[in-house]
């Protein structure tokens, strides 16, 4: 076994060893040997300095303060003393103080360029830019060619409004010092805030090339690559970072954002679980962990994440207003407009959270409160040059209901201008111009209806059979008729987000209403059963959000779905004729 090193037997040598201590990271030893230096030799203005230095490290900002007074004591005109607490009142925030520090170094020493930088920063940091481009003027009279005071005044030129100037600043530096990856990257992020998205990936890459661990280039690249629309580019770059950088929680986020984009929402939510490890009482994060749940139809687990993101902060104006449209959807409209008001009385103003608010008091059948929201909802769009074909559809059917036909027809006109193609506003018009208060009644002949539930590949869960029997077999049927949507999508070139709501054969009438991976199939012959498509599209919404965890991965087992069953029967009850508010169109949910 070698000897113990013996201990240093005067103040310069526990400064030596602190030193040696310092460069390998073990803060700890190192204060405990720079103390005791100054326990041999109180004056010792440099064991002051480094005991203060190592605290900072270890981010102890007072003891480092504290560290650097002694120094000062000592030695009044120490600038590097002044500088180095200048530097930790800026990582504490406290600006004001860090210029002072800054100032009195420049009194000792009027050329010293890190004074000049650093007071600069602070200034910048402060918004003071116009002040900062001064103080860092005067250092590139000193240092023409210093590449970081040139990054730190592009930035202030951009505080200033200038980015052209930035941009041309930062290209100027770039000719003295090509191969400095910090300035490629503050290119980069010069020409993503002016809008040059293309330029600013360019720059971002020549950093990387140049530096392929600055994964800060890799995070801003993400983001230019998220903004151009680029997702499967965004992705990349974010997994880069985290390559590098495991727990860094913003790539996390982003990535979770770009991952909705992709339609990938389940993992999503594993990015915002891991964001939500780091930091469980981010109501952000948990109201974008609800926003993903929302668009995969797991309302009820959308409305958990909503409830604990008001947990955490009851004021969230979006957590507010999202919990409606969660509500909303689970046909909970009470709840639902209670928490659009309340995102309302926060300051909410969006269109889209008064339309919600619209809608679920329509759904309370509070008509004369729907239209007065609904009637700011439609100013608002006017105002900001935005007007929607469902909104004013909203506004028609609730004068229609409120048996103004002829205001009803006005402004559905209004909503087919904007969308000609607009299936309930078509079907309103027709309503409103034949006067007639419901569209369609079947009256108490529901027992003929059939309703099969399908899985989106054809597979048929449940049939709901009337009172004749069947003519084709339930799978036949339900295959087949995936099959002709299938086919009328690819003939007339349908969006794959589009859906065929509709076919006749005949007498033989059939209603169809798809929600993510299934869909429901009435099939009638005669009118349709007065709100029969409504009542089809909260039966999707209910099963799917029930059932999500066994539809994601069903392997066709029926007896795992056997309780849809229930959803799919209640379709049948159909109301009297003169029981029905709601026959005909129907909000968008």
């Amino acid at each position: 076994m070698p000897d113990k090193e013996p201990e240093p037997v005067s103040d310069a040598g526990w400064v030596t060893r602190g030193d040696h201590l310092l460069a390998k990271g073990k803060f700890d030893e190192a204060v405990e040997a720079y103390l005791k230096a100054t326990k041999l030799r109180p004056g010792n203005a440099v064991a002051w300095g480094r005991l203060a230095d190592a605290f900072y490290r270890m981010g102890q900002f007072e003891e480092a303060l504290k560290c650097f007074e002694r120094v000062l004591t000592l030695d009044p005109k120490n600038k590097a003393a002044w500088l180095n607490k200048g530097v930790v009142l800026f990582a504490s925030n406290e600006l004001k103080a860090a210029v002072v520090c800054f100032d009195r170094a420049l009194e000792v020493d009027s050329a010293f360029v890190p004074a000049l930088s650093n007071k600069g920063s602070a200034l910048l940091k402060a918004d003071r830019a116009q002040e900062a481009i001064g103080a860092f003027d005067k250092a590139l009279v000193l240092e023409p060619k210093n590449a970081e005071v040139h990054r730190l005044r592009a930035m202030a030129l951009v505080k200033l409004g200038k980015g052209e100037d930035a941009e041309a600043e930062l290209k100027a530096a770039i000719g003295v010092s090509e191969t400095d990856p910090a300035l490629w990257k503050a290119l980069g992020d010069v020409q993503c805030k002016l809008g040059k998205l293309g330029e600013g990936i360019e720059s971002y890459e020549t950093a990387l090339r140049i530096d392929p661990n600055l994964v800060d280039a890799w995070l801003e690249k993400g983001n230019a690559e998220y903004g151009r629309k680029k997702f499967t580019r965004a992705l990349h770059d974010f997994e880069a970072v985290l390559d590098r950088d495991k727990d860094n929680l913003i790539a996390w986020l982003h990535r979770g954002a770009t991952m909705e984009n992709l339609g990938r929402h389940d993992e999503a939510v594993k990015c915002y679980d891991r964001v939500l490890a780091s930091q469980p009482d981010n109501d952000v994060v948990h109201t974008l962990k609800g926003d993903a749940y929302f668009k995969t139809g797991q309302f009820s687990k959308a409305l958990a994440s909503y409830e604990e993101a008001l947990r955490i902060n009851p004021r969230a104006i979006t957590a507010l207003a999202h919990r409606g449209d969660a509500f909303k959807a689970l046909s909970k409209f009470e709840p639902a407009a209670e928490s659009y008001q309340a995102a309302i009385s926060l300051g909410a103003s969006s269109p889209a959270v008064l339309t919600g608010l619209s809608a679920a008091l329509y759904r309370m059948a509070d008509y004369p409160g729907s239209l007065d929201v609904i009637d700011k909802a439609i100013a608002m769009e006017n105002e900001a040059k935005a007007p929607s074909a469902s909104t004013w559809f909203q506004k028609a059917l609730i004068h229609y209901t409120l048996g103004e036909y002829e205001d009803s027809k006005h402004f559905v006109e209004n909503a087919l201008a904007l969308d000609p193609r607009y299936d309930e506003a078509l079907k309103l018009k027709v309503m409103c111009e034949d006067k007639v208060s419901r569209m369609l009644g079947l009256g108490k002949g529901g027992n003929d209806l059939e309703i099969f539930l399908v899985y989106r590949d054809g597979r048929l869960i449940h049939h709901s059979k009337g009172t004749q029997e069947s003519t084709v077999d339930d799978m036949i049927l339900s295959s087949m008729l995936t099959a002709i949507q299938n086919f009328v999508k690819d003939s007339f070139k349908f969006q794959e987000q589009d859906n065929v709501g509709r076919l006749e054969i005949g007498e033989l009438k059939i209603l169809i209403e798809h929600w993510r991976l299934i869909y429901l199939a009435a099939i009638f012959r005669g009118k349709e059963p007065p709100g029969l498509k409504d009542r089809m599209r909260e039966a999707n919404i209910a099963i799917y959000d029930q059932f999500y965890d066994k539809l994601k991965h069903w392997n066709g087992e029926l007896e795992a779905l056997e309780p849809a069953r229930e959803y799919v029967e209640k379709l049948r009850e159909l109301p009297e004729e003169d029981e029905d508010p709601d026959a005909g169109p129907s909000l968008d949910e």
